[in-house]
């Protein structure tokens, strides 16, 4: 399998986001029942709440060494470290979706990190994106088609990313009732609230990842509906197939080399800039 490793500042050349360097112990998101198995209210809790792994054993915690293939993408923590194309089929439109991926963090102060993005470079241009803070918050941002509405959802900042170890996350949007957030198939928050229910999302044909990325980044797939805990959690480490229902797009990143690379779904490929192709 390939990884791709991004270095990154601020999105589309901004400042990175000053830091908290108080050393101030930050709150942590107890897991929730999440929206496919009944309201899960947004619960902040103080530090000492457990974590989402807490009390399991090591050796049972997902291990990116379950995924077949030997390759992935880094990137070099710049604007210009990414992977980009059209792809007008990972245009989600009104629907719920879901974005997957793996990814490995190498500085415990990466920043502001674009994982990935739909057509949106900028907080008033349609589209959708994910992007962590420092490895720590997950925040999954929308904006309508007529640029005019945008609406953010943030998991809790004590997801633990920046560990120096592989990890799978993944987020659910369902439309009507907020955004899921997992972490090596654990729900570790469900932000409630409508997200641009019945608005195409919609914009440029422009997708792209890795940007500002300090790190790894592997097995990328978009789902065209709100997948359940279940599947997240049962199908992390598989690799789907051309086909597959409701995957909208795949990038397996296996290429190991060359500057480009093939998003399965479509057959289409994808410029590489400024990356490393890495054995994981």
């Amino acid at each position: 399998m390939v990884m791709l490793v991004v270095v990154g500042c601020g999105v589309d050349g901004a400042p990175e986001p000053s830091h908290d360097d108080s050393g101030t112990r930050r709150g942590m998101m107890v897991p929730s029942p999440g929206f496919d198995g009944g309201t899960a209210p947004d619960v902040m809790q103080t530090d000492l709440a457990p974590s989402p792994d807490a009390g399991r054993p090591v050796d049972s915690l997902v291990s990116m060494d379950t995924v077949s293939g030997n390759a992935a993408l880094g990137f070099a923590r710049t604007a210009e470290s990414e992977v980009r194309g059209d792809f007008p089929g990972l245009s989600m439109g009104t629907s719920d979706f879901t974005i997957e991926l793996w990814v490995r963090f190498k500085s415990m102060d990466s920043g502001l990190a674009w994982l990935f993005g739909r057509g949106a470079t900028g907080p008033t241009q349609p589209g959708y994106w994910l992007h962590s803070l420092r490895g720590d918050s997950l925040t999954l941002a929308m904006v309508d088609a007529a640029g005019a509405e945008r609406v953010s959802k943030t998991a809790s900042p004590s997801l633990q990313l920046e560990d120096g170890r592989w990890h799978h996350v993944a987020v659910v949007v369902r439309r009507a009732m907020g955004v899921e957030f997992y972490k090596d198939g654990v729900l570790v928050s469900a932000v409630a609230g409508p997200v641009l229910v019945g608005k195409s999302i919609d914009g440029v044909n422009s997708t792209a990842f890795g940007r500002w990325v300090d790190g790894e980044i592997d097995e990328v797939k978009v789902w065209r509906v709100a997948r359940t805990r279940a599947e997240i959690s049962s199908d992390m480490t598989a690799r789907p197939t051309r086909g597959t229902p409701s995957l909208a797009g795949y990038f397996p990143l296996e290429e190991g080399g060359g500057v480009s690379t093939v998003e399965v779904v479509s057959g289409d490929v994808a410029a590489t800039r400024d990356v490393s192709w890495v054995r994981r």
